[in-house]
């Protein structure tokens, strides 16, 4: 017998230590699993920390249930034991997982390597509704039950068992799942084992054990870090929220209540301060929505005062908005559109404004087009800034003035086309293209004069658009005038253009200057094809028996002209 003793020691040295490293297993996943529900109990469920120990433990029971097989347990109102050793024991009553289960009648689990992430899901959700502030009608057997968690086994005893046994330890016979059954009769107050005069509870557990103060300092500590994880999450969630969406978000639920006009007037003494602060911090939903609150609980308030003391008090918020528009990206653009809207026309003047010290093309051209929809009735409350003495600022007036369009807005940019800067005055022809001829016609000749050639070449294009008798006569004169020749070619070419786009009404003078060749006395040949062109894109049939009576000129170099005009007119025709 002595000869097989070593055998014997060496064969149960390492299933000793197997089975040491399982219930060492056991007792950490149970204390996980402790941790796992108080985390659970003191953050929210989409909170990082809780979907991280949440998963850690679907993961931890996996290992282990793979490697060791099914992990079961025996209760007791204090411990969890597996194969009769102790692998948890409640250190506190409050502190008793142990206890929720006996409580309800389980007396065994048994975790399976079957068990999915999703049913430790439901496992953990089943306690927490049974330990929560509101405790679950059900207990834990009927929720598994319910639940249909896969993977897990569950013994218990009937609840009377509990209730009229004198000790925690019954030897009641345990019965499988399905547990527990409905009383098909008796006593109605009892449903599923529980008395209506004695609820769940855990007055049984009455002995209270004395705790480690290392335990307890490892716990405050564990806590403290969730604590302070929370805290600073919380605290840059806050620091990120601006003071207008704070201002709109209490306001917002203190008006979702029950309101009463006294309270609404007192709102309203308050939100034009959220609404300024809203603009110069750049929040322009937070300022629409103030807006609409303000208009709500105040309807006579009127942006006019708003505006009056915004724009005469208040550069700095003016400044601060200019700063933030000019930051904003396309969509933040739009919607500082749409809040100029729900404004309306006065906020116009402080618009303008704005747009005068904006550095952003790509936010002046859309406010500019705000203001002009803003400002499509009113065009004259744009006129005291054709006087600032800034040309930018005159200039992005005239652009508006030219989107409102009209025969209202031609006297205003009459004023403007005397502007020193020339890119002022080519904005006002630009403009005067979205007023009638009869009222922009005398003004686009008006400033001929002494125009550089850009601001000519501009002035004949527009005035190419409408035939006129007045401009058609300003046209002859031009060609016939001693600086024609002085002219450059682009800017000769040009006015024969415009020449031929006022109709038959030239064709006497075009006749004419094929028949005495203008006021040139030599070099005419340019000229004259030029003027025979000009009655061959005219191309009427008084305008060809004009060119067709040229080709019988006694001058060779007019009978050419006219010979070539109509070879090109039959190309042109081909």
């Amino acid at each position: 017998m002595d000869s097989t003793s070593p055998s014997r020691t060496s064969e149960q040295a390492p299933l000793e230590s197997a089975e040491a490293a399982q219930l060492a297993a056991a007792s950490g996943w149970l204390v996980q699993l402790g941790r796992t529900l108080k985390t659970c109990r003191l953050y929210d469920a989409n909170n990082p920390t809780v979907v991280r120990f949440r998963s850690e433990l679907s993961v931890g029971l996996a290992a282990m249930t793979e490697q060791g097989g099914p992990l079961q347990l025996d209760v007791s109102p204090r411990e969890f034991r597996r194969n009769g050793a102790m692998v948890y024991q409640a250190s506190s009553r409050d502190d008793n997982l142990a206890a929720v289960f006996h409580r309800d009648g389980i007396r065994t689990l048994t975790f399976h390597p079957e068990m999915r992430p999703e049913d430790v899901e439901t496992f953990l959700d089943a306690i927490l509704r049974v330990t929560g502030p509101q405790v679950d009608e059900d207990d834990l057997v009927t929720l598994f039950w319910d639940l249909g968690i896969q993977g897990l086994s569950v013994t218990a005893v009937p609840f009377e068992g509990d209730v009229n046994a004198g000790g925690e330890e019954e030897a009641a016979t345990s019965s499988p799942l399905p547990w527990p059954a409905r009383s098909s009769g008796g006593d109605s107050s009892v449903d599923k084992g529980h008395s209506a005069a004695n609820p769940r509870s855990d007055d049984c557990l009455v002995e209270e054990r004395g705790v480690e103060p290392a335990d307890l300092v490892e716990e405050l500590e564990t806590y403290a870090n969730l604590e302070l994880s929370r805290f600073q999450m919380e605290q840059e969630r806050e620091s990120k929220r601006s003071l207008a969406k704070s201002f709109v978000a209490v306001l917002e639920q203190a008006l979702a209540g029950d309101v009463s006009a006294e309270d609404r007037f007192e709102i309203a003494a308050f939100l034009p301060r959220a609404l300024r602060t809203a603009l110069a911090e750049g929040e322009w939903a937070s300022a629409r929505e103030s807006l609409r609150q303000l208009r709500h609980c105040a309807p006579d308030w009127s942006t006019e005062h708003f505006f009056a003391g915004l724009s005469a008090a208040s550069d700095a918020i003016s400044r601060r908005a200019v700063e933030k528009l000019d930051r904003c990206d396309d969509a933040g653009i739009e919607e500082f559109v749409r809040l100029a809207h729900d404004f309306g026309p006065h906020a116009a003047t402080w618009l303008i404004g704005l747009l005068a010290e904006s550095q952003q093309r790509r936010a002046r051209r859309p406010l500019a087009r705000a203001i002009a929809e803003l400002l499509r009735e009113l065009p004259e409350r744009v006129v005291p800034w054709l006087s600032d003495n800034r040309w930018y600022v005159v200039r992005n007036i005239v652009h508006i003035l030219g989107w409102i369009g009209g025969d209202r807005v031609a006297p205003h940019l009459m004023a403007a086309s005397k502007h020193p800067e020339a890119r002022v005055r080519r904005e006002v022809v630009a403009a005067l293209a979205q007023v009638s001829p009869r009222l922009a016609h005398p003004v686009l000749l008006e400033m001929m004069t002494d125009a550089e050639p850009m601001l000519f070449m501009n002035l004949l294009q527009q005035l190419s658009h409408a035939p006129d008798p007045a401009v058609a006569n300003h046209l002859v004169r031009l060609m016939r005038s001693d600086a024609f020749r002085s002219r450059t070619e682009d800017e000769r070419f040009a006015i024969y253009r415009a020449i031929t786009s006022q109709g038959e009404v030239v064709l006497p003078a075009l006749e004419e200057e094929l028949k005495r060749g203008g006021l040139f006395a030599r070099g005419l040949d340019a000229h004259w094809r030029s003027v025979a062109r000009c009655l061959a894109r005219i191309g009427t049939p008084a305008a060809l028996e004009v060119l067709e009576r040229g080709t019988r000129s006694h001058l060779p170099g007019v009978r050419a002209a006219c010979s070539q005009a109509q070879l090109t007119l039959g190309n042109d025709r081909g």
